[in-house]
């Protein structure tokens, strides 16, 4: 996909003028996003969700697995803890983050989109296995969110088997994504920024000469 297949949306020019910081759903045009985001999810075959830092999700899922879509996020306790809906705890991640959730047994990877410094979206994949963890472990949590034992076991077969090897290759092309995409946001911004100040010093001249005649 090239860079001109993301386009810039005119939505964050009414947020600046109403002195509201451009989220990034008001810089970019989500349409194409979910294209982007769905090709990424189909070439490594797992889960992809952009959302806001406090896990609002901005994008539709793309290649959520029914162990998650099906039986996780259907029981209170299991949505609650899901790493694709959740904020991040502490800090956020400054480049490709790869993380075991310590209650599912899976494998997440969450990179930051930026605007001028300030995050604005997470991209956030995963819900993969990887060849070392055992199906017991993963059956485990069924219990601990009231899920049946028997229907997730039947899902736990689908969910793709991914190396840390290729867990990180996948973080890492996603991370390039993402730096593009935040350099296109900052770029916008602030070209914004320097033709309202032109627009807003033309105003000036203009009206000092109004007051000279």
């Amino acid at each position: 996909m090239s860079q001109h297949d993301i386009t810039l949306t005119s939505c964050a020019d009414d947020a600046d003028s109403k002195g509201i910081e451009p989220g990034f759903a008001d810089l970019f045009d989500l349409d194409e996003i979910q294209k982007l985001q769905d090709m990424v999810a189909e070439a490594f075959d797992f889960a992809c969700l952009i959302t806001t830092p406090d896990g609002t999700p901005i994008t539709r899922p793309s290649r959520f697995f029914s162990l998650c879509s099906q039986i996780i996020l259907e029981t209170p306790v299991g949505r609650k803890n899901c790493q694709m809906l959740c904020p991040v705890n502490g800090a956020l991640p400054t480049d490709a983050t790869t993380i075991r959730c310590e209650t599912c047994g899976r494998w997440h990877l969450i990179t930051t989109i930026t605007l001028d410094g300030r995050p604005i979206a997470l991209w956030k994949a995963g819900q993969v296995r990887t060849p070392e963890t055992s199906d017991e472990q993963l059956l485990a949590y069924a219990g601990q969110i009231g899920a049946d034992t028997e229907k997730y076991k039947k899902c736990l077969a689908e969910v793709t088997v991914m190396s840390q090897q290729q867990l990180q290759k996948a973080a890492s092309l996603i991370f390039e994504i993402t730096r593009l995409l935040t350099r296109r946001a900052d770029n916008s911004f602030r070209l914004r920024q320097l033709t309202a100040q032109i627009r807003t010093e033309e105003l000036l001249n203009r009206t000092i000469a109004l007051c000279d005649r």
